[in-house]
């Protein structure tokens, strides 16, 4: 095997759509690996090989900088540091790309089409196996996975165009045409309209301003074609498979409408971002947290979210108006370097297209949360970029990139290793041996990078324990230092006061207990029901009746019969209103 084909084949790990979009641990520590293995050798190479010049390198290492100096106020370490791993395999892929011969990036283009159609197809094999209405593949998310396969869409379809016209018409074509078929159909039946809405936009910009409007024909019929393949294929399912489907499109017919929910979400979201960055205009709560900060700024139950929808809006929240202005000029110096590759070499005018698309869809939904779909930005931008003036690379220079390779490599390892040992507490917990779960989550948090919730899943193990042995003299201070050492590291999530409140009330420190229920409800007053039911709780026992009366009415409140219905995932809503219900009867006793 040739080094050219390891070198695409380490970056086409980074693009692969496993396990939830690449967001695994395991799926981020291959893929480190896989890019620092086409580093190395694209380093080795004897030839000089050109990379970004001075104004994307100083913008890219701000960029980075900035992300990373937020580690210093962040609301939450864990998910900035996740953030700037991400930003690291993003920003090693556009720059290993970038630095491929033209024949290698034609390869690397192929590969990710074919990447994209088996993810097409594993798709299509969970939409008529499994119960939800929409083609998700592996992302689990319908919209995601859209995001994904369009720019394959439209990449393959543009080169069986430009095949269909020319003189020689080679066999093989058919593989394109199966390819259109089996794309197209899968991102009808993802019924994402961010992705509609992209596609629509970058096809009206190219037939106005390119040759593509004599082609016009072959792209209508492609479109009609596919979007009839999604409409019968939606009908077997609903009709022979009896699975309830959503009808390619009738999702623009209820945002018409005005029916559409999620539309009313991202507004929400898109309100609760604004709020965070007035609140911290300049700095920003930290890369990556605005899912920490959205539930005090949420405006209904319904409406939670670990994301704004909108790369730009989440920026501006999470690392304030500095970190969105070196965000904005990032992407306009790379922009300004692929529109200079495109007139290079024009036959790359639809992969700028496409990147384009993907970058309109990151404004549009949760893109920036799965390392797949960034990676995927970084390399079809990277395909296109050409530097206003090659700069070579020589000696021990072309080692900078693998040496900056390392750290990520070693987060991602890190990571994963703490993810082992959280999953071996999970299962300790199902098997009810709390005493080894506690010991796997103490484990999961002594690595470089871990989630502050392993702190709290080891003092609710030693909380348990307090409550169904003798031995509160013993598993409480390891229950309330655990709680506090998970607030000292992830300030504002409400489940680690909620922990600690009820660490408080078993030692018997009702009024440490309630200050510490009060806190987790500030913090978050959406989303758990039950906070109402202990603080209630605490406030009867206390002979508050007037106060657990007033605590429980606010929780019944915000959890009428509709709101239950639509949270039934959440195993533990159900119980704790029926339980507040119960709670208000005593009260009025």
């Amino acid at each position: 095997m040739s080094k050219s084909l390891v070198i695409i084949g380490g970056i086409l790990i980074a693009i692969l759509p496993w396990m939830s979009g690449g967001s695994d641990p395991l799926a981020v520590m291959i893929s480190a690996f896989g890019i620092l293995v086409a580093a190395f050798l694209l380093a080795r190479r004897p030839e000089q090989h050109r990379v970004a010049t001075l104004p994307l390198r100083f913008l890219t290492v701000l960029w980075l900088g900035w992300g990373t100096l937020s580690l210093i106020w962040s609301a939450n370490r864990y998910d900035s540091e996740l953030w700037l791993l991400y930003a690291i395999l993003g920003v090693l892929v556009f720059t290993v790309a970038s630095s491929l011969t033209l024949a290698e990036k034609a390869q690397l283009l192929s590969g990710y089409v074919w990447i994209a159609v088996v993810a097409a197809i594993y798709g299509l094999y969970l939409y008529f196996t499994a119960d939800y209405d929409r083609l998700t593949s592996s992302f689990y998310w319908a919209n995601p996975c859209a995001a994904f396969l369009l720019p394959a869409t439209f990449v393959t379809g543009w080169r069986w165009i430009e095949l269909k016209n020319s003189e020689r018409f080679p066999k093989t074509a058919w593989l394109r045409i199966i390819q259109i078929l089996v794309l197209g159909t899968a991102v009808w039946l993802a019924d994402s309209r961010g992705a509609i809405l992209a596609a629509a936009i970058v096809l009206a910009a190219a037939l106005f301003a390119s040759s593509l409007r004599r082609r016009i024909l072959y792209v209508f019929g492609i479109t009609v074609l596919t979007f009839g393949l999604s409409l019968g294929a939606a009908a077997l399912r609903t009709h022979f498979l009896h699975h309830i489907s959503v009808t390619p499109g009738s999702r623009f017919a209820q945002a018409a409408e005005g029916e559409s929910n999620s539309l009313k979400d991202r507004q929400n979201y898109l309100i609760s971002a604004f709020a965070i960055w007035r609140n911290h205009p300049l700095l920003g709560t930290g890369a990556g947290t605005y899912g920490v900060e959205h539930p005090r700024y949420q405006r209904a139950v319904v409406s939670a979210s670990n994301d704004t929808h909108n790369i730009f809006a989440q920026t501006a929240a999470e690392q304030g108006l500095i970190g969105l202005l070196i965000l904005v000029y990032l992407l306009i110096v790379v922009a300004v370097g692929v529109g200079r590759g495109v007139r290079r070499e024009p036959q790359l005018a639809v992969v700028a297209a496409v990147a384009a698309m993907l970058l309109i869809h990151f404004g549009l939904d949760i893109d920036d949360r799965y390392p797949a779909l960034i990676a995927l930005l970084a390399l079809l931008a990277g395909i296109c970029y050409q530097p206003w003036r090659p700069w070579s690379v020589s000696g021990y220079r072309r080692w900078a990139l693998p040496a900056l390779l390392v750290p990520a490599v070693i987060l991602g390892v890190s990571s994963y290793q703490s993810s082992v040992q959280d999953n071996h507490g999970i299962i300790y917990d199902d098997n009810h041996d709390l005493t080894s779960a506690a010991a796997s989550y103490a484990r999961a948090h002594t690595g470089i990078i871990y989630n502050p919730d392993t702190w709290g899943a080891e003092g609710i193990d030693y909380y348990t324990l307090a409550s169904i042995t003798d031995g509160s003299h013993r598993y409480l201070p390891l229950a309330r230092d655990r709680a506090q050492q998970a607030i000292a590291r992830d300030r504002d999530d409400s489940q680690h006061y909620f922990l600690l409140g009820r660490v408080e009330r078993l030692s018997g420190h009702l009024a440490a207990s309630e200050s510490a229920y009060h806190r987790a409800l500030q913090l978050d007053p959406w989303n758990h029901p039950e906070y109402y039911v202990d603080l209630a709780t605490l406030q009867m026992e206390r002979g508050e009746k007037r106060a657990a009366l007033a605590t429980v009415q606010v929780g019944l409140n915000l959890y009428p019969a509709s709101v239950v219905a639509n949270r039934n995932a959440d195993p533990t809503v159900k119980p704790a209103v029926t339980e507040l219900q119960r709670l208000k009867t005593d009260t009025q006793i």
